[in-house]
């Protein structure tokens, strides 16, 4: 279970938490700054989604883009790198699992 949260964490850090960094700091915004105008109540929603510990709701990403100034299209590829790079981790563990109960 620790490894695959970790894969997960990972993989959203490397995607979808590098590039809402990469947005937020090249539109010159703190954390804090895309907290509030988000609605949130801390920018500990934002630094979550930048490390990858969790990702904003896709009804947040229109916003997301809009604050950022970001086409459609940029935010809709991050996000579908995101699910293909989770689905593979998922098949690969599932094909670990696999391994695992034929060895027993």
């Amino acid at each position: 279970m620790g490894k695959t949260f970790a894969s997960v964490v990972g993989i959203r850090q490397r995607t979808l938490g590098v590039a809402l960094k990469t947005w937020r700091e090249a539109s010159g915004f703190s954390q804090r700054e895309v907290a509030d105008a988000l609605g949130y109540s801390t920018p500990q929603f934002i630094s979550n989604w930048e490390r990858g510990i969790s990702a904003p709701a896709f009804d947040v990403m229109p916003a997301l883009g809009k604050l950022f100034e970001r086409k459609p299209e940029e935010v809709i590829a991050v996000v579908e790198a995101c699910q293909d790079e989770l689905r593979q981790a998922e098949m690969a563990y599932i094909l670990e699992l696999f391994k695992d109960s034929a060895s027993d």
